[in-house]
């Protein structure tokens, strides 16, 4: 963390992501969700916490919006939405 820099990323500071790599929102089975324009950093954010939850024993699922959109929708058209809600939930 001594070399992270927050240039262009508005709205989060250096404190918060020091304390979302903490990993407590994990205990409460909590979502992280990053908005802003593109090129802000936000997936980059959200790979880097992953990891730190990896390393801790925690299993993570990543997808961007637009991807949850196109996941749920192809289940919902298919009539697999119960099967595939039943595999997200396996993510705590």
């Amino acid at each position: 963390m001594d070399e992270f820099t927050l240039t262009h990323r508005p709205g989060i500071t250096k404190d918060r992501v020091v304390l979302l790599s903490s990993g407590r929102y994990l205990a409460g089975a909590e979502n992280l969700i990053f908005l802003g324009p593109q090129g802000t950093g936000k997936a980059h954010l959200a790979i880097t916490l992953e990891v730190v939850a990896c390393q801790t024993g925690h299993r993570v699922l990543f997808k961007t919006a637009s991807d949850w959109v196109v996941t749920l929708t192809k289940a919902h058209q298919t009539a697999r939405f119960d099967q595939d809600l039943k595999w997200v939930q396996r993510y705590g």
